[in-house]
């Protein structure tokens, strides 16, 4: 038989149990198909041009792959493609707790490891700025995606309150005489 196109199909997943389709051209001359995987926890179900994949929690990476077959000529030449079944990170998101609507924009930070992306009520940022937010809870989303592909996420809530003001009064001069205005030199607050 002739030689195997490419086998198609994901070559990388992340915690997966389920099933995934692989396949390749019609081989010239062909008259039957050999599928095999090297990992273990996968179940096989073989078709001639695709073949599908069943992996169970806790199946490992490994090569899949076909040949032809002919009763004339034998087995042909295998295609192979290698299968990679990486874990999904542990991700940590802490957050700062409430914030008044009137404070400074804040750099979002807390995520962990390092390095990921951070999204406020669904919208992809870098720093969140209470005054441009309403008042109450909003959800920070931090996405990390570590060097073998996997993804994993983390979530908190942050409130956003309404914090009014509080005028404060600065004397500027002090008459220490017991009369009880600006006997002592300090900020008092007014209402």
């Amino acid at each position: 038989p002739g030689t195997p196109s490419n086998i198609s199909g994901l070559p990388s997943v992340c915690d997966f149990s389920g099933t995934l389709e692989y396949s390749i051209k019609s081989i010239k001359d062909a008259e039957s198909y050999t599928w095999s995987y090297t990992g273990t926890g996968v179940v096989i179900s073989a078709g001639d041009t695709s073949v599908n994949l069943t992996f169970s929690p806790g199946a490992t990476s490994g090569v899949l792959s076909v040949h032809g077959h002919n009763a004339s000529c034998g087995d042909g030449t295998a295609s192979v493609l290698t299968i990679t079944i990486g874990s999904k990170p542990s991700v940590l998101l802490t957050t700062p707790g409430d914030i008044c609507q009137s404070a400074v924009a804040m750099i979002l930070s807390g995520g962990m490891p390092a390095g990921g992306n951070y999204s406020v009520d669904g919208i992809s940022m870098t720093a969140f700025d209470p005054s441009h937010d309403s008042i109450g809870p909003h959800l920070i989303i931090y996405t990390y995606t570590a060097p073998g592909g996997c993804s994993g996420t983390d979530s908190a809530w942050i409130l956003v309150k309404d914090c009014p003001e509080i005028p404060v009064y600065f004397p500027d001069a002090f008459s220490p005489n017991g009369d009880g205005l600006n006997d002592q030199f300090k900020p008092t607050r007014t209402t």
